[in-house]
């Protein structure tokens, strides 16, 4: 049961779209086609035309509506007034349960039941035939069609990209004149000009009336052609009114600028050139090249062991804990006594060597230059063995060789 309930629409859902729907060309088998004259009312003898009409059978809400307007077509081209004749045509068109649910209708209008139970019948009138339409159409159109599409046409219809002004102003004209065709539709529900042209200003973008704002133009104040006139205008210079309101918003407020996803820093030039630095390690980048990478600076001075030039004080602990394990107390005290002996008779050996020469300096004047360039050379000599020491022994190596001469005492 609940699967035959045709369930809700969206609120405020066109029932009849701006554009019309393509739809699929239908079979031979499925088109009547009526003899119409040209001239409403004219002799038989007159010119004619063909109209072809497909069946309708409990079809779209758009099908049914070119049903409606071909038998409208029909019986104002041929002079059809009589109801009877009216029930013949749309009879021809009608198929399936459409015409079960016309015809009930029509047998219900045609007769009555008084209070004792007595049928009679009731002469067939114009308004039966309407309303025998208006049950076919209950039938097709989803619940409250009609106020869904005058409150979508006033609140949610916007003219489409593709589709110029003047034939958004024909589609309105359009669903405007099919509003009567609505179940319990007439000519009294159509809009009026004044409501027409309040509909059309609120469907165009709104840079649009934006545009009439800055030129001092109100729709409502003029005519329907004036409005056509000016949305033709800006239609024609459509690129050039997008670049300007690009550069200057006529809202007045700035554009908010989105924050940058390039690369945190950059060298120099702002445009994005990746291939601008290679690095072995990473690659093509923006950023740094190979004698700048921080990750092959850091892998080179592991590799060498001489992350710092200096020892510090956690280093100096380590070393020591890491001698100190698993000998007696007394040797290690007794080796960094001897150690510290020696580098200070070295100190001190420095500073004597250093007042003697400074001693011959005061007593020979003369031979101050020759004296200060020896020095020179001195100082250069001791600077050069001192590196060549470091490099070939490290105060590790030093400490280390201490050890084994201790423990070999």
């Amino acid at each position: 049961m609940s699967d035959t309930i045709p369930r809700k629409a969206m609120f405020l859902v066109a029932v009849i779209p701006l554009i019309e729907e393509i739809r699929e060309k239908p079979k031979s088998t499925e088109i009547v086609q009526f003899l119409l004259k040209q001239r409403a009312g004219s002799a038989v003898s007159g010119p004619t035309y063909k109209l072809n009409v497909v069946r309708f059978c409990e079809g779209t809400v758009g099908e049914w509506l070119e049903v409606r307007k071909a038998i409208s077509e029909q019986w104002l081209q041929n002079s059809i007034d009589k109801p009877q004749d009216r029930v013949s045509s749309v009879c021809t068109v009608l198929r399936g349960d459409s015409l079960t649910g016309f015809e009930e209708k029509i047998q219900e209008l045609t007769t009555s039941t008084d209070e004792n139970g007595d049928i009679t019948n009731v002469a067939l009138t114009v308004e039966m035939v309407e309303l025998g339409l208006n049950a076919v159409a209950q039938t097709v159109f989803p619940h409250r069609a009609l106020k869904l599409q005058k409150q979508w046409m006033r609140r949610r219809m916007k003219k489409p990209e593709d589709l110029t002004i003047r034939k958004t102003v024909t589609a309105i004209g359009r669903l405007n004149n099919s509003l009567p065709l609505f179940p319990d539709g007439s000519d009294l529900d159509k809009f009026t000009p004044e409501e027409i042209l309040e509909i059309l200003e609120w469907s165009i973008p709104d840079t649009w009336r934006t545009k009439f704002d800055l030129d001092g133009y109100i729709p409502t104040e003029f005519g329907k052609d004036r409005f056509i006139t000016e949305c033709e205008a800006i239609e024609r210079n459509a690129n050039q009114f997008v670049k300007t309101s690009a550069k200057e918003p006529l809202s007045g407020k700035t554009p908010a600028h989105k924050k940058s996803q390039s690369v945190k820093f950059k060298n120099g030039n702002s445009s994005d050139d990746s291939t601008k630095f290679y690095c072995t390690e990473h690659g093509q980048n923006s950023t740094h090249s190979s004698d700048k990478c921080f990750t092959l600076k850091n892998r080179l001075n592991k590799e060498k062991g001489t992350a710092t030039s200096a020892l510090t004080k956690k280093s100096f602990r380590k070393e020591i804990n890491s001698l100190a394990k698993g000998r007696p107390k007394k040797k290690i005290l007794e080796m960094f006594a001897s150690v510290l002996q020696e580098e200070a008779k070295k100190i001190a050996g420095k500073k004597s060597t250093k007042a003697k020469a400074k001693k011959r300096r005061a007593d020979d004047p003369s031979d101050s230059d020759s004296s200060d360039e020896m020095s020179v050379d001195n100082i250069e000599h001791s600077v050069r063995k001192t590196d060549e020491t470091d490099e070939d022994q490290t105060y590790q190596d030093r400490i280390d060789n201490l050890g084994s001469i201790t423990n070999e005492d």
